[in-house]
């Protein structure tokens, strides 16, 4: 039986992407103490990852910003737009990518 993988954005795609940001999903981010500004930034960390998520057409990226390993779930909703969902700060233990 052939497993099945599901591609990866390039990383290169990533970085040139426009962030849409919704009230509700700024407003969410906020309760979890951060920016937009920083979770736009994981995008460009240098220890940058990004896996799929367990749910159809998400994505998690995971880097590290001003010390603080963060989380973005987000979605690509056109060729050169990420929607972000939420974001949060995780421990270096729980970093999947």
């Amino acid at each position: 039986r052939r497993r099945r993988t599901r591609r990866q954005p390039k990383r290169s795609t990533i970085r040139a992407v426009r962030f849409v940001w919704h009230a509700e999903n700024a407003d969410h981010v906020a309760r979890h103490g951060l920016s937009p500004q920083e979770v736009e930034a994981v995008f460009d960390a240098k220890d940058l990852g990004i896996a799929a998520s367990g749910r159809r057409g998400r994505w998690i990226a995971e880097g590290t910003v001003a010390g603080r390993a963060l989380r973005v779930a987000f979605t690509l909703s056109g060729p050169d737009e990420a929607h972000v969902i939420t974001a949060y700060p995780i421990g270096r233990r729980r970093r999947r990518t």
